[in-house]
């Protein structure tokens, strides 16, 4: 494996088993590569995602939360999903196939570069968090907004002029950190079951309040009782 590969499998697997500590993350969801990539990310499968091999050979060898089970509205920033680029959907692909995973430019006057692609997806609202593998940096990109140019049109990086701070790259990790710091904080809080679609925050009042005192109860975060306060919280009702 490349030291980019490292270095991106490290921080999403870091990432990933942090999140499994919290009661609406599976552990089983977290998913490792064979020793040999995920056999169907491959050039031929991935044909219409128009990435070159550098971009292939990553994904082949990177872990995934699983976003074909019963929790594939996993989401852990607002709007935002891990793409899952070794589930079924990518074994089908055809040439003309809307991948949902890659922002929409429509009416946008250039394309998201092959050696460009997205880790994680905001669909309309949230943010796609995009790794640009020439230099391993990435950037976050928000379909909703239009920033004023920083590159000019030939630059290869002209695709940033569309991401927050267009000129400021950041290391994957650093994302990652800063939303974990959020869990962490229990400045974000989500549940599993069907109050569990969103996070909560402060701005949420007394429901955000009864999730807090509901998460430091159940020993958070020294001595956390996983299973006792996903019970809770499956049974936690916001008034």
């Amino acid at each position: 494996m490349s030291d980019l590969q490292i270095e991106l499998a490290t921080a999403l697997r870091d990432f990933y088993h942090f999140l499994a500590k919290l009661p609406w993350v599976e552990p089983d969801d977290i998913l490792e590569p064979p020793e040999q990539g995920w056999p169907n990310i491959n050039t031929e499968n991935f044909r219409a995602f128009k990435k070159n091999s550098a971009v292939i050979e990553l994904l082949k060898h990177l872990p995934y939360i699983r976003m074909d089970g019963p929790n594939d509205e996993y989401e852990f920033a607002w709007r935002t999903s891990p793409c899952d680029y070794r589930r079924k959907y990518f074994h089908d692909m055809g040439p003309e196939i809307d991948c949902w995973e890659i922002p929409d430019m429509t009416g946008r006057d250039f394309t998201i570069p092959e050696w460009v692609v997205a880790l994680f997806h905001g669909k309309v609202l949230g943010q796609f968090i995009m790794l640009d593998t020439t230099d391993g940096t990435v950037m976050r990109y928000e379909p909703q907004w239009i920033r004023d140019p920083v590159f000019q049109a030939a630059d290869p990086r002209a695709w940033r002029n569309e991401c927050a701070n267009p000129g400021k790259t950041e290391r994957l990790s650093n994302v990652l950190d800063e939303w974990k710091e959020e869990y962490a904080s229990l400045r974000w809080i989500r549940v599993p079951g069907p109050f569990g679609t969103r996070i909560w925050g402060e701005e949420d009042g007394d429901q955000y309040e009864e999730l807090r005192q509901l998460m430091i109860r159940h020993g958070w975060p020294d001595d956390f009782d996983r299973e006792g306060c996903k019970k809770a919280m499956l049974e936690w009702r916001p008034k």
